[in-house]
């Protein structure tokens, strides 16, 4: 029975064989416990992604709604208490500020919409 040789400093067995470096390592993309965890630690980083993105446009959508109510109290100032315009911005500012739904059109509201994410 003949003794194989181990492989070559840093490198594999040139044979093509498929098992521990020289270093005493199971290379990485052989080890799938490595590959597994990879995918689970890449997929949970997307999911938190996902969640800041959605956060975000909330926050925005509620800026929206307090910048479209003081942009009501100026006209009706400017206007000296013509208070027309704020038959349609007061309850728009309030949707905005108070809706669960995503009221906001942006590119985040596209992405959602063709991924699904939001109800």
């Amino acid at each position: 029975m003949e003794r194989q040789r181990a492989p070559p400093k840093g490198r594999e067995a040139e044979n093509g064989s498929r098992g521990i470096d020289s270093r005493g390592r199971i290379p990485e993309r052989l080890c799938r416990c490595h590959s597994r965890y990879a995918k689970e630690k890449e997929q949970r980083r997307q999911r938190e992604q996902a969640k800041k993105a959605r956060r975000w446009y909330f926050i925005k959508q509620k800026a929206y709604g307090l910048a479209m109510l003081a942009v009501t109290v100026l006209a009706v100032w400017a206007t000296e208490g013509d208070i027309t315009i704020a038959v349609i911005t007061v309850p728009l500012g309030l949707m905005c500020l108070f809706s669960k739904k995503m009221l906001i059109v942006d590119n985040y509201y596209f992405e959602a919409e063709k991924g699904q994410t939001w109800e």
